[in-house]
């Protein structure tokens, strides 16, 4: 009956904003620091509901590199990832920042479509129900995903990156 859970606020990236993985990091901070951390803190203090916001990484690199200097580490290699897996680290580490392809991911608004990636915060895993709870910057939180359709997405052999990040603050 291993489980963990979360209650983590949600943080919103904006409609047009491609920073799903800034308001993420913004989710997570503000669990671990018991505040309200918006986007601005890692924007240069430009809000999503009032400015277009683009992408700051230029590339896989950078992205990392970025992550890093706020605070956040990866804590799974870019591999399949099972639900153990999950819980795991989501049990040592908190709420995890998770990194999916979008085709086939199981959104409260149904099935991802396209390519592309986004990044979601996950707040909790239940192995019993075989799933896992997440918020997502669009603007859901607590959402379910069956493992099945939720982890598959995770994994790129060819990448070099990671598709779960913790955040490392000071309790």
């Amino acid at each position: 009956m291993p489980q963990s859970s979360y209650d983590v606020p949600v943080v919103e990236q904006g409609a047009e904003n491609p920073i799903c993985w800034v308001a993420s990091m913004a989710m997570v901070e503000s669990y671990w620091t018991q505040s309200s951390v918006g986007v601005g803190k890692y924007t240069g203090g430009f809000d999503p509901s009032m400015s277009c916001i683009d992408n700051m990484a230029t590339d896989v690199v950078d992205f990392q590199n970025r992550m890093a200097s706020f605070g956040f580490y990866p804590a799974y290699p870019d591999e399949p990832l099972s639900l153990n897996s999950l819980y795991e680290a989501s049990d040592r580490l908190g709420p995890l920042i998770y990194f999916h392809y979008v085709n086939g991911f199981p959104y409260l608004s149904g099935p991802g479509t396209g390519g592309g990636a986004h990044a979601i915060v996950i707040t909790g895993t239940d192995t019993d129900q075989g799933g896992f709870w997440f918020n997502n910057p669009w603007g859901d939180k607590d959402t379910w995903a069956d493992a099945t359709s939720g982890l598959a997405p995770a994994a790129d052999p060819n990448s070099r990156s990671y598709s779960l990040y913790f955040g490392n603050f000071p309790v």
